[in-house]
């Protein structure tokens, strides 16, 4: 009877553990170019526990050092930018190049 207990409670246990564990979040930005613009690629951002790696594929970027925002919303179709919303900044700190 104990064994069939210690069993039951185990393989119970084990299901938890094995549901509880979640797979990495992932989201992908697909960049076209617009306009006069050769700017092409992906920028992968993968979640795991507390960690979130962001991983980006250019192509068509001159030489040199380049930084990217992350904006409100994926839509790139105005020509100042502006319908892609404001830049995410939780912090509030100055950038730009």
């Amino acid at each position: 009877m104990k064994t069939k207990f210690f069993l039951g409670a185990l393989t119970f246990f084990l299901g938890i553990c094995l549901t509880s564990a979640q797979e990495p979040t992932k989201a992908i930005a697909v960049l076209h170019p617009t306009a006069g613009n050769t700017v092409a690629g992906s920028v992968t951002f993968t979640k795991s526990g507390d960690e979130i790696k962001v991983v980006a594929d250019i192509t068509g970027l001159t030489p040199g050092k380049h930084g990217f925002h992350i904006h409100e919303f994926g839509d790139c179709s105005s020509s100042d930018g502006s319908s892609a919303g404001g830049h995410f900044n939780p912090t509030h700190k100055a950038h730009g190049a």
